[in-house]
């Protein structure tokens, strides 16, 4: 927040550049959401886990991290086609969650309309999931 514009509006309100406004009264006013989806405990964990092996990882080729990441995939609920590669898994979750991801692993694109996009290795996707992958 360290770049965010003060404005003084007409309704008496601080405008914060962006969806959140400080009132003058000093609550926090929060507008168009958007898209929201709230994710179960357990999702919310698991999702948490990809997160942080994603930010952990060594690289994006190291063996041990794209078992876990594919793994961590795999529990929330992701379903693969039954001949995908081993680095699947881990393809469709750097791919989903990780922007900053240069090359995927098994030499996937990272073009969702490619023909060796890992989009093409899903099977089933948790529905719960959709707005997060997004």
């Amino acid at each position: 927040f360290s770049s965010l514009m003060f404005t003084k509006q007409p309704m008496d309100v601080l405008f914060i550049t962006g969806n959140i406004f400080v009132l003058e009264d000093g609550n926090i006013g929060l507008i168009d959401f958007g898209q929201v989806k709230q994710i179960s405990g357990r999702n919310r964990e698991t999702l948490a886990k990809v997160m942080i092996a994603l930010d952990d990882r060594k690289s994006d080729d190291h063996p041990e991290d794209l078992e876990k990441i594919g793994n961590l995939a795999l529990e929330l609920g992701v379903e693969l086609n039954e001949d995908c590669q081993d680095e699947a898994p881990a393809a469709v979750a750097m791919w989903l969650f990780d922007g900053s991801v240069e090359k995927l692993p098994g030499g996937y694109d990272k073009g969702e309309l490619s023909p060796n996009s890992p989009v093409k290795e899903l099977k089933s996707f948790p529905q719960d999931l959709v707005l997060v992958g997004r």
